[in-house]
């Protein structure tokens, strides 16, 4: 098998497990069945080509949707739903994250950080005056 071929098939199982739903039942064991069979395949006709493997298998959206096709409209809605609501609170905490960051970039530009530095100036003209106090 050639490096084009390799690509192809590595494109192909890609699609295949993009189009199969997250949620559907026994997942990876049915794409690692797949994957198998493709490998049978080119083991026992080393010499085909990825349109011999397209024409025996079909093609990767034809494979997903098959699956999808086997799943209850139930099924479909409750992952769609999810998948929704997933969404939804990504996009909340991106919005928070964005305010939250807002908040503080105004806050330090409204009330910069104030720096305190102390400075002692000793001039050579002054003289230190002892004082002494007298006990009585």
């Amino acid at each position: 098998m050639n490096h084009n071929m390799k690509l192809q098939l590595k494109k192909y199982f890609r699609d295949i497990k993009a189009g199969i739903p997250k949620d559907y039942p026994c997942r990876e064991r049915i794409l690692n069945q797949i994957q198998k069979s493709i490998t049978n395949f080119l083991e026992e006709q080393p010499e085909a080509s990825f349109s011999d493997i397209l024409e025996k298998f079909g093609n990767p959206i034809d494979i997903a949707s098959s699956f999808i096709d086997d799943m209850p409209g139930e099924e479909i809605a409750e992952i769609l739903k999810k998948e929704k609501h997933k969404k939804f609170i990504i996009l909340t905490i991106c919005i928070t994250i964005c305010i939250f960051a807002a908040s503080i970039s105004c806050y330090l530009y409204l009330y910069p950080p104030v720096k305190i530095t102390e400075t002692v100036t000793i001039y050579k003209e002054t003289e230190y005056i002892e004082t002494e106090t007298q006990n009585q």
